[in-house]
């Protein structure tokens, strides 16, 4: 949580946001310094970050995109290997709160009299409170979370703050390797309560290494478990994806990015946007003064 508090979570928004500015200036023809020139313009846009320092971070990726242009090195020019490759990864790094949680667990033993005096269940209510905080941000139960949203409303959540996956990953593919976690956790929690197999239990957790590099990468396309597979996931500011009109003929065709298809606005989701939760109606019809006023300007632009 520490770590995850410090890191700067926008690289891969970045990369994708580089990648097609990338590609857009090489089907224009564009030279590689005016194709660098656009994605130091997107880093400078997305980070507030002055010119200089950003010169100063993608110094390598400059060089290297550079070195094509001026034909230093053979082969065609790809974006996604070479932003891959130089595009820094950022941490906010600062020692004071590492040298804090250092002295508090220093002083933690020295007060074990006074930590024996409190109740087991107090402990476990602490960890357990502990446990239940980390799950927002973790991707693993983000994703658990999806699985129950109904195809025809996993529109709200791209219009909500969302998991940048969500948009680019295939909801199959999300489906797919949250069930593989979820078997293999039940599987790893499933050894503990074997006697004899208890002590095997760390040879799940050196099975993964394997089962990432060589069973994985045939059963996912290498983007989606680059985007599934990372450690953390940035947040994308929600949009709509459909017209917040009430009326049918003047509601737009709903589009999403990465979407396989168009969401399903049934009965049941116009009339959320018409009642509170208590069933009130949030929109009152025009009254009779309203009609009146009406008509009379309506009148007195005939005559």
């Amino acid at each position: 949580m520490h770590t995850r508090s410090l890191a700067v979570l926008k690289r891969q928004l970045i990369r994708r946001r580089m990648v097609k500015s990338a590609k857009e200036g090489m089907k224009q023809q564009a030279s590689h310094s005016e194709i660098y020139g656009r994605m130091h313009a997107i880093f400078i846009e997305m980070e507030s970050a002055p010119p200089h320092a950003a010169d100063k971070e993608l110094a390598n990726l400059k060089e290297a995109v550079l070195k094509h242009d001026n034909g230093d090195m053979n082969g065609k020019f790809d974006p996604e290997k070479c932003i891959d490759l130089h595009l820094p990864v950022r941490v906010n790094e600062q020692r004071i709160s590492n040298l804090l949680q250092s002295i508090l667990v220093g002083l933690s033993v020295c007060v074990l009299p006074v930590i024996k005096m409190i109740p087991t269940s107090v402990l476990w209510g602490y960890f357990a409170y502990m446990a239940i905080d980390s799950l927002p941000g973790n991707q693993f139960w983000e994703r658990i979370l999806l699985l129950f949203v109904p195809p025809g409303r996993r529109f709200k959540v791209i219009e909500g703050f969302h998991a940048s996956f969500v948009e680019s990953v295939p909801f199959k593919y999300i489906f797919m390797f949250t069930l593989f976690q979820l078997a293999y956790l039940l599987m790893c929690f499933g050894i503990t309560w074997i006697p004899i197999a208890g002590i095997l239990f760390p040879l799940p957790f050196f099975l993964l290494i394997s089962i990432r590099e060589h069973i994985l990468p045939k059963m996912f396309p290498p983007k989606y478990l680059q985007e599934l597979d990372a450690a953390e996931y940035e947040e994308i500011i929600g949009h709509s994806v459909r017209s917040r009109s009430l009326s049918l003929r003047d509601r737009d065709p709903p589009c999403t990015d990465g979407d396989e298809g168009s969401p399903d606005v049934t009965s049941a989701e116009i009339l959320d946007e018409m009642t509170t939760h208590r069933g009130e109606l949030k929109h009152r019809s025009v009254s009779f003064n309203d009609r009146q006023l009406q008509a009379k300007s309506e009148d007195s632009a005939g005559v």
